[in-house]
């Protein structure tokens, strides 16, 4: 569409007199972003108002500025990426953009931490964190883009961001706000049930050693095994077989080959 064009003197509404009566004026301009070009008008037909072009050009209203609660409409859903115990891990090695940022945003809008560049990645962006459940928000921009709360991200538009994430990776374009927004989801921890005193061994099998864990287990209730190397970051055991006898219960998983494992005991209800 045309961003400025030139309007005949007799319907501008304004009384101007004086100057030449001849000749051409080029109007250049430029709105110091993706906005550029010229005009040019002639002062030949210019006699009743002295030799003057006239112009004409609209600015258009700034978007209305986020308020508390008001979420991103156009975020990219990442989905459902752990509970409250998961450690979610970001970043935006492989984008399209050299030198990016990253902001990290709760539900409400605040603005809680975000990062310039990451310890490795050059002039990329990274973001390592446990988060309560709920949706959350992550913004990616350009260098130099300062994030704020009321989900505030001031900074260029344009330039493509992959986000890499615990489920995967997706891309984008930064928008005319200054970001590129995406939302997840925490969902609840897992139910802890009382499993009363351990009786705990390491046997040798048929199938090589493994841990035995045996525990009082409340009726309606599945079991399962979460292992750690650094009592940090926790993942499921599948390979834990879970049986249930009178109120005993009993885990065994198969542990050949770990000089060191830590394990806990995850119940849920059914």
């Amino acid at each position: 569409s045309e961003k400025l064009r030139t309007i005949s003197p007799d319907s501008s509404g304004f009384d101007v007199s004086g100057g030449g009566e001849s000749g051409e004026i080029v109007l250049n301009f430029s709105d110091g972003l993706d906005v550029v070009g010229s005009v040019t008008a002639s002062l030949d037909v210019a006699d009743e108002v002295g030799g003057v072009a006239w112009f004409f050009f609209e600015i258009e209203a700034a978007p209305p500025s986020p308020v508390p609660g008001d979420s991103p409409s156009n975020a990219i859903s990442l989905g459902i990426l752990g509970n409250e115990d998961t450690q979610l891990n970001f970043d935006t090695f492989g984008s399209a953009t050299s030198d990016t940022e990253l902001g990290f945003f709760v539900s409400d809008g605040t603005f809680v931490f975000g990062n310039d560049d990451a310890p490795s990645g050059g002039l990329q962006s990274s973001l390592s964190f446990t988060i309560t459940e709920g949706t959350h928000y992550l913004a990616a921009g350009q260098f130099n883009t300062v994030f704020s709360d009321n989900f505030g991200a001031d900074g260029p538009s344009g330039g493509g961001i992959t986000l890499n994430h615990n489920g995967g990776s997706s891309s984008g374009t930064i928008g005319g706000n200054g970001a590129l927004w995406f939302s997840f989801e925490i969902g609840v921890g897992p139910s802890i049930a009382e499993v009363g005193p351990l009786e705990i061994e390491v046997v040798d099998s048929e199938l090589g050693r493994e841990l035995v864990v045996g525990f009082a287990a409340q009726g309606g209730w599945s079991y399962g095994l979460e292992t750690s190397t650094d009592l940090q970051n926790w993942s499921p055991a599948p390979e834990a077989v879970f049986s249930q006898d009178n109120g005993a219960g009993t885990l065994v998983l198969p542990v050949d080959g770990q000089d060191e494992l830590y394990a806990r005991i995850i119940g849920s209800q059914q």
